[in-house]
């Protein structure tokens, strides 16, 4: 039922809005015309006052007007009572009302949504009653597993409420790490999400071996003339191996190129002569740059399959487009596309680049050249635009899988 009622009577109750936000213009509009939509109440007792359920906002703007002299304690407001209301349909109409006049802001909404699990609402129920999809009630449930500072952007419009399910994933003091440092976009999320799964196997891999009987030390820590005898790379691979026999079998763990993996040392075989020795090392650069370059590509692939970030976008045009053979073939790599053939039955790499980008000369096959031949051509913001995407030089790459290589074969 609607009635009136005074500022008097009428009690805050927990909202699911955390913040009301600026009611200067609501105020000037209820001292202009009234309060239009009545208040949402339910009986406190029976002292004839009442529980606010809805219209926070309206009822802040009121009290605004009493600081103001535009309002007085005794001027009539109209409430509709809800005589029998449960905190789980409070909380519900609290939710639909405040989507319908202003929206919550995505943590404000997963708050809500908790509430309403904590009175034993299902997700679907949840999402029937308050009119969206499943899905949006799982998202924003998701956010409120996010840090601190990582909800706080979230409900500014920092970050992206789907980026934010995507953060959500990470412990917090990673989450934390990424905000400081400003790295709040997808490359970096899935990055860092990538490197805490490669950490999470390392762990167990260090369980295994240390479980098996052996020694993990510190890479200083091994004498000069010890080299990798061999490598675990899985927890299977533990049980297999026999210790070598020289010396205590001890280990260095780390990740790598290629993952977790834990070296088991002993004692270097100096090469038989310089021949032999410079086989090895030519048979090393080659691996290193064959190892590099794959790895340097699927860097880009995973960037390129994300969407174009979009200060890259002005830059393209100015960039290689797959006009050549092999500027189209290079394209073909990064994409990972398989070549259509000619009829002589040769490769046709433009063809393959242009089917795939479409009618766009402009389209992703620019971008994709645009990011492959960035450092070869010396553009600058597009080397900065790689470098925030934690894409290392080619070069680099090689350089480090090297040192890798040369540290597992001594």
């Amino acid at each position: 039922m609607t009635t009136m009622v005074t500022r008097d009577q009428l009690v805050l109750e927990a909202n699911v809005r955390l913040d009301t936000g600026d009611v200067t213009g609501l105020a000037e509009s209820i001292a202009a015309n009234g309060v239009i939509t009545p208040l949402t109440v339910r009986p406190n007792g029976s002292d004839g006052t009442f529980y606010v359920t809805a219209g926070h906002r309206r009822l802040a703007a009121i009290d605004l007007l009493l600081e103001q002299g535009a309002w007085t304690t005794q001027s009539e407001i109209p409430v509709f009572v809800r005589i029998e209301e449960t905190d789980a349909d409070r909380i519900v109409t609290q939710v639909v009302e405040n989507l319908q006049r202003e929206a919550l802001d995505p943590i404000e909404e997963g708050l809500a949504y908790h509430a309403l699990t904590e009175a034993g609402r299902s997700q679907r129920d949840i999402a029937h009653q308050v009119g969206v999809n499943q899905s949006t009630v799982s998202r924003r449930l998701a956010l409120l597993k996010l840090s601190t500072s990582a909800q706080a952007l979230v409900r500014t419009g920092a970050l992206d409420p789907d980026l934010g399910v995507l953060m959500a994933k990470l412990p917090h003091e990673v989450q934390d790490e990424l905000v400081a440092a400003g790295r709040i976009d997808s490359w970096a999320i899935e990055q860092a999400i990538e490197r805490v799964k490669q950490e999470h196997e390392l762990a167990k891999l260090v369980k295994a071996v240390e479980k098996a009987g052996y020694v993990l030390v510190e890479p200083d820590e091994v004498p000069e003339d010890w080299g990798v005898k061999d490598t675990f790379r899985s927890v299977e691979e533990v049980t297999e191996v026999v210790p070598t026999g020289e010396g205590q079998p001890v280990l260095i763990g780390r990740l790598t190129y290629s993952g977790p993996c834990i070296m088991l040392m002993g004692k270097k075989r100096a090469p038989k002569n310089a021949d032999e020795a410079a086989a090895a090392k030519e048979k090393l650069d080659r691996k290193a740059a064959r190892l590099g370059r794959k790895a340097y590509l699927d860097s880009l692939r995973k960037l390129v399959s994300r969407q174009t970030p979009a200060k890259l976008a002005p830059l393209v045009f100015e960039l290689y487009a797959p006009t050549t053979p092999t500027s189209a073939k290079q394209i073909c790599e990064v994409l990972d596309l398989e070549p259509v053939q000619t009829a002589e039955g040769k490769p046709d790499y433009q063809a393959t680049v242009m089917a795939w980008a479409g009618m766009d000369p402009k389209g992703r096959a620019q971008v994709a050249a645009a990011i492959l031949f960035a450092e070869r051509s010396y553009n600058e913001p597009i080397k900065a635009v790689l470098a925030e995407a934690g894409i290392e030089p080619e070069d680099q790459v090689v350089r480090r899988i090297r040192a890798e290589l040369e540290t597992e074969q001594a």
